[in-house]
């Protein structure tokens, strides 16, 4: 069994300035499995299984934030919850990052898969009218290697060519390509990263499977750096794949969200949901905004009530039927908005204060 972890880097079409971003980088994860190991791998819960014909192996594709998590075991999840545990005591924060986990090796002693990284590059665009794929934006770039590219990779990839004395001058205008057409348009600073230009962003689930191909240079794909690693059980699994994340170059955190307490990753430590609860919670909210009108009438009529010359009698009615009346029209927004209005005295004054449900 196999899992590969990839981060493939994908060029947007224009530029707008110099400190725009080029591009977005995408995570995704791959299982690998034949038929029989499929009962030691975890409960996997994949967005799309693709099976490789003419052979027994298949290719589980997992959401990269919390697809792999959602998979583990009570007794796996509950070592991760010790690794929180540790980093909170130790750090006083609710989440793992790349430098906690540093601190959770020294003093675990587990022993790591390991980890084969692989950087594949396209840099030699191809011409617009060949490309394959077409966006919103008009058709997506592509790229290959070129014949000095696979010169290059072959010179370096085999132990028993001869020397070649130009094979450095191939190299330099390679590299200078790639910063021309994939790493910065002013080329002069050749020490920048790539994280400040290529934004980390997960991909939906509906792409997933499809989103691999940016390896070959579709999609605007033109960098992918994989981590790879063979596993036999569950906690081979999960030790060796926080160590592929935590080597990247971007920040991961590992969270726990508080609505359904699994284990999910973030970009940011400010992130109390995974992706799933967040989109319930953004539901939620976006009800409660719709409700703000009623909430406004609600606070005029308490106002009428709250004045000096209501007597405290009256005042004391109104809140009670008030409570009761909520929990009647509960979900009946234009009976409970009908009851607030009845409080005004005069006809002009009702229309003044609705509102359109």
């Amino acid at each position: 069994m196999k899992l590969v972890f990839s981060e493939l880097y994908g060029i947007n079409n224009t530029i707008s300035s110099k400190k725009s971003l080029r591009g977005n980088c995408i995570p995704i994860i791959e299982i690998y499995y034949t038929d029989e190991e499929i009962e030691k791998l975890p409960d996997l819960n994949p967005e799309y299984i693709d099976d490789i014909e003419d052979c027994d192996l298949n290719i589980a594709y997992l959401n990269f934030s919390y697809g792999l998590f959602s998979s583990l075991s009570d007794n796996t999840k509950a070592k991760i919850d010790n690794m929180l545990k540790f980093c909170c005591k130790t750090y006083l924060t609710n989440y793992i990052c790349k430098d906690y986990w540093k601190a959770f090796l020294l003093t675990s002693n587990i022993e790591i898969n390991p980890i084969k990284k692989t950087i594949n590059s396209n840099i030699s665009p191809f011409d617009k009218s060949t490309a394959r794929y077409k966006g919103k934006n008009g058709i997506l770039p592509s790229f290959h290697k070129d014949e000095r590219q696979r010169k290059v990779q072959n010179y370096y990839s085999s132990t028993n060519n001869d020397f070649d004395k130009k094979i450095y001058i191939l190299q330099n205008d390679l590299y200078n390509d790639l910063l021309k057409n994939f790493i910065k348009e002013n080329i002069k600073d050749k020490n920048e990263d790539l994280k400040p230009q290529y934004k980390i962003n997960f991909p939906e689930n509906n792409f997933i499977s499809v989103v691999n191909i940016m390896r070959n240079g579709y999609l605007n794909g033109a960098v992918s750096i994989n981590y790879e690693f063979e596993f036999k059980n569950e906690i081979e699994l999960i030790y060796s794949f926080l160590d592929c994340i935590f080597t990247s170059e971007y920040k991961f955190y590992i969270k726990k969200c508080k609505k359904c307490e699994n284990f999910f990753i973030a970009l940011k430590t400010n992130k109390r949901h995974c992706l799933n609860c967040e989109k319930i919670e953004i539901k939620s909210r976006k009800l409660k905004f719709e409700r703000k009108n009623i909430i406004k009438l609600e606070r005029k009529i308490n106002s009428l009530f709250n004045a000096p010359n209501v007597s405290a009698i009256e005042r004391s009615k109104y809140f009670l039927d008030k409570k009761e009346n909520k929990a009647l029209f509960q979900n009946d927004e234009q009976s409970l908005k009908n009851w607030f209005l009845s409080h005004y005295k005069t006809e002009e004054a009702r229309k003044r204060n609705d509102y359109k449900i």
